[in-house]
């Protein structure tokens, strides 16, 4: 069921309809929210007056640089139990 999730961008406020039916899309608007926070609050006051989207790009450089940590994180992750997965395998198939 199609709902309206709305989100507020340096005072203005921003409608958009999601799919989604439980709470990924607030905690997904959350974080935007909380991150153009963040990105805001590092920014001068001659900055933040003349050039939100400095302050947008910022945030959004951060958004991307923790998707690719988590990334390179899952896959280490995952190479590391496959892995592991194949030694107790290989251990396995030895015992008597």
């Amino acid at each position: 069921m199609e709902q309206l999730l709305t989100i507020e961008i340096f005072g203005q406020l921003y409608t958009f309809k999601t799919d989604s039916q439980d709470q990924t899309a607030r905690a997904v608007a959350d974080f935007l929210e909380c991150e153009i926070t963040r990105s805001e609050m590092q920014q001068s006051d001659l900055t933040k007056q003349t050039n939100k989207f400095a302050i947008l790009l910022s945030a959004a450089m951060n958004i991307a640089y923790n998707h690719i940590e988590l990334k390179k994180q899952y896959s280490d992750l995952t190479n590391d139990l496959s892995f592991r997965t194949t030694k107790l395998l290989k251990r396995l198939d030895h015992l008597p």
